[in-house]
Parts: structure tokens; C-alpha cells; sequence
């Protein structure tokens, strides 16, 4: 049973279903490390396991891929070497030694290490992964037979590095983030490293949500969200989604005011899953932080396109709740609400056109 708040409405049930969801060597001077330990999953700590999958438009929001095959996340390691012939963002060469379990639609972040740097650099995805032989500079010893020239795609380059030196305050602050210490125990001194878990999307969220990664403006007109795009794509075209909301409404959530930047996601009112067409449609989004959002995706909320609030009676005996849900007037999330699209709101609700 839902019961009103601040001013909620009284007529029409409330929608019941929601809709939103200097560590380690230089691949390319050292012949790596049996592929069979170069490519074993990192191992995370059990907090890491235990963390929830947060919703489209929210800062750590992992996309699944429909492929058989799961995609893998590896480390690019960048370093001081001529040998190879690597074109950053477009093209990454290494050998049989390196790593043979790379595959076509994979993730990958660059780790640059030139000039005693220990740096993220860019993500980006494997579009192509053709094979040849060696050349005589590149067979370094006779284990040497095959050479890999990964075709990148969808590179994101970031306008300033994401440090991870363990000497510096930046570099230890962005660490203690990502929830690594000792990289070499995580396996990062092989060629090519694997990523497991979510450590690959906790590097992409750092990189936007410290600015590291430009994101520019969305092209006019075109919301759409393929499934075919890849995950980098996808997340990308997300991020600008999400600043785009946060941006119109103040970084203010629209139900309890909160302008606490880091708890803010940008919530979808159309189903996100069924809606390819507005996936990214600015007007398709609402600025809520974590804890309303999570209500309003759960349809333990629905907020009317008035900026009255219907709340689940369960929520309104928690005081906590009561404090998000009673903060605003129905003006005040009115007013939060100029720039959404009324009538996608009306339809998640239910509500009649005329009504």
C-alpha cells in the first residue's frame, strides 16, 4: 500500500515495476611469463565480490555482453621500446609469449610506463586481431613464432593520466580507490595482464569521474543506444547521458535535494532495456541520488510529472526514509523536473495523456 507525501497525489496507483534498471616489466623488453600463468584471473578481495551491480547512468554501471563468449578485460602495457611497431589507440603488437588468449571484442586499459611513469592512459576495445610471423628483430629467442597486431576501436584517451605510482599522493589516493596495493601480487608484472571482476569498470570510473577522460557533447538529435555497440562505447555515450542530466538539474536530486555530487546518478524514466531510442536522451533522464534512485527503480516511489510523491507506506515508517521523501515540496521537484520529458514520466506512472 502506497500513501502520500508533501503534497503527493491521491488518484491513480503508483507504477509497481521498475524500469531502469616503477612495478612490474615492459611487455615488449621482457618475453613474459608462461601463458598460462600470464593469463590467470586477477584475484579481488571478497568486498569487491560482495559489491551490488549499480543501474544504467550510474557511476559503475557494468554492461554484460549477449555474446556466448564473455568478454575478457586485459592491461596494454605502454613502455620505451622500438621494437614493435605500436600506434597508441589504433594498433597494440606482441607475440605468442606475451599472451595467446586475447580475442576479438575484448576490453583493454592502457598502463603507460615510459619515463618511470606507472600511469592509465586510455581504454578502448579489440576490434581485429590478425596474426603473422616475426620478423627477425622481433624473434628475441626461439619461442618467439607468432605476432599478434591487436586492431583497436572505440579508444578513449584520457586529457590527463590516472597515476598509480605508489611514491605519490595522487598515485596511492587512486589505489586506496581501486582497492589494490601490491599490483605485482595482483599479477601485473606479466606481458599482458588479465583483469578480473569489476577492477576493469572500477579503472573506467576513476578516469571519468576524476575529469581524466574527456567526454564531449552529444550529438544533436540522436539518443539512441544500439545493443551492437560495444560495452566501451555504450559506457561512453552513457557518461555523457549522465553529465548532461546532472548538469540540467543542478546536480540536485529531484526527490530529496541532496547536491552531494558523488552519491548522484542519472536515472532513466523509460525502460532502459526495451527503449534503444532514448537510452541516451537527456529528457529521458532524472538526477536522484543512490538511495532515491534505487526507490524509484524498485517503484517503492513514483514522483508525478506535479512533483508530487507516492511513497510505499514500509518506506514512511522508516525515518530515514522519511527524511528523503518529506525534504522537498511538490514545487520545489517541479521545478527539478523542467527539462525531463513529462509525458515518458506520465507513461511510466500510467497515467492517461488527458489526465
Amino acid at each position: 500500500m502506497h500513501r502520500h507525501v508533501a503534497g503527493a497525489a491521491t488518484d491513480g496507483a503508483p507504477a509497481r515495476r521498475p524500469l531502469d534498471c616503477a612495478d612490474g616489466h615492459d611487455p615488449h623488453q621482457h618475453p613474459g611469463r608462461p601463458r598460462s600463468a600470464a593469463d590467470r584471473p586477477l584475484p579481488l578481495s571478497p568486498a569487491r565480490h560482495a559489491r551490488a551491480d549499480p543501474e544504467p547512468g550510474s557511476p559503475g554501471f557494468a554492461f554484460t555482453t549477449r555474446r556466448t563468449r564473455r568478454v575478457t578485460d586485459w592491461i596494454f602495457k605502454v613502455g620505451n621500446q622500438t621494437r614493435y611497431p605500436d600506434r597508441i589507440g589504433s594498433r597494440h603488437v606482441y607475440d605468442n609469449t606475451h599472451s595467446t588468449r586475447v580475442a576479438v571484442g575484448d576490453s583493454f586499459v592502457y598502463l603507460d610506463k615510459r619515463g618511470g611513469a606507472y600511469q592509465f592512459i586510455g581504454h578502448g576495445r579489440v576490434a581485429g586481431l590478425p596474426t603473422r610471423p616475426p620478423t627477425a628483430a622481433e624473434t628475441r629467442n626461439a619461442r618467439v613464432r607468432t605476432m599478434y597486431e591487436a586492431k583497436l576501436a572505440d579508444y578513449i584517451h584520457y586529457a590527463t593520466p590516472v597515476d598509480i605510482r605508489p611514491h605519490t599522493v595522487e598515485g596511492r589516493r587512486n589505489r586506496a580507490r581501486l582497492r589494490i596495493a601490491n599490483v605485482n601480487a595482483l599479477g601485473w608484472s606479466f606481458s599482458i595482464a588479465r583483469l578480473a571482476g569489476r577492477l576493469f569498470d572500477d579503472i573506467v570510473d576513476l578516469a571519468y569521474s576524476g575529469e581524466h577522460a574527456r567526454v564531449d557533447e552529444p550529438p544533436a538529435g540522436d539518443h539512441a543506444i544500439p545493443d551492437a555497440w560495444s560495452r566501451v562505447r555504450r559506457r561512453h555515450r552513457l557518461e555523457q547521458f549522465r553529465r548532461a542530466v546532472l548538469r540540467r538539474q543542478n546536480h540536485t536530486c529531484a526527490i530529496c535535494g541532496t547536491r552531494v555530487a558523488k552519491l548522484l546518478d542519472a536515472a532513466h524514466v523509460s525502460d532502459y532495456s526495451t527503449d534503444t531510442a532514448n537510452r541516451a536522451n537527456p529528457a529521458n533522464g532524472i538526477a536522484l541520488c543512490v538511495y532515491c534512485h534505487r526507490a524509484f527503480d524498485r517503484a517503492l516511489v513514483t514522483l508525478h510529472p506535479n512533483g508530487r510523491l507516492e511513497a510505499a507506506s514500509a518506506l514512511l515508517d522508516d525515518p530515514v526514509a522519511a527524511l528523503h521523501f518529506e525534504a522537498l515540496s511538490p514545487d520545489e521537484r517541479r521545478r527539478l523536473l523542467d527539462g525531463v520529458d513529462l509525458e515518458l514520466l506520465r507513461r511510466r506512472n500510467r497515467i492517461p495523456a488527458d489526465a
